[in-house]
């Protein structure tokens, strides 16, 4: 432990994903990290194809099927809701047994967009470093329900691009679903927010830390 944090003090400058991983690494190494949120790599202006058999209008969940990520909650929650419907891009085997939720392999990037640019909201209950997924449905005007917690504290704007659940369970899920509808501004607004994460920015803000600028950087300018 001695050398792992002489070895870390030897570093000029560390630079988190998001304010709670610096919060990790001040605890951890008692050092100050600089937060820079990474970019989305999704064009909104990109060319688009339609899913077979998917109506606008679902809860998108995008990601790999991990424990951590309680997507069989929010399937069972979907289920249980009665008239949701979850679209799940990747995740895990079983969800699809449920009702009302789809799941989807082998997605093109021009059938992602379409889910993006159509779904009613991007959903996940998972404790993320960062989370990029609601960012990049942001840029589509899609609102989102997440997890209170981890990188998502830094990207949500609660009542503007999307609303938390209080805890990876089924009721606080489906609670925050309820206040979805009707309580969040245009789609221009999620738009907007969703500018602060795109590759452009993010180079923008590496080459000012690359040239000892660090007021370019930090939890509130990019997130």
């Amino acid at each position: 432990r001695r050398w792992d944090r002489d070895a870390a003090e030897s570093a000029d400058l560390y630079v988190a994903n998001s304010s709670a991983v610096a919060r990790r690494i001040k605890t951890v190494y008692g050092i100050d990290a600089v937060v820079v949120n990474p970019p989305s790599a999704l064009d909104p202006s990109g060319p688009r194809r339609p899913v077979p058999g998917v109506e606008p209008g679902f809860l998108l969940s995008v990601g790999r099927g991990r424990g951590y990520k309680h997507l069989d909650v929010v399937a069972e929650a979907v289920a249980r809701h009665g008239t949701a419907r979850l679209v799940v891009v990747g995740g895990y085997d079983g969800v699809e047994a449920l009702r009302n939720v789809t799941r989807l392999q082998g997605v093109s990037d021009d059938e992602l967009l379409w889910l993006y640019a159509h779904a009613g909201a991007v959903v996940s209950l998972s404790h993320e470093d960062f989370g990029l997924t609601p960012v990049e449905g942001f840029g589509f005007g899609t609102p989102a329900v997440l997890l209170r917690g981890g990188g998502f504290l830094d990207s949500m704007v609660e009542g503007v691009t999307g609303g938390f659940a209080e805890a990876p369970t089924q009721e606080a899920f489906l609670e925050a679903l309820e206040r979805l509808p009707g309580s969040f501004d245009a789609e221009r607004t999620r738009r907007r927010h969703a500018a602060l994460y795109t590759a452009a920015a993010f180079q923008r803000t590496i080459r000012a830390l690359l040239a000892g600028d660090r007021a370019q950087a930090g939890p509130g300018s990019l997130a």
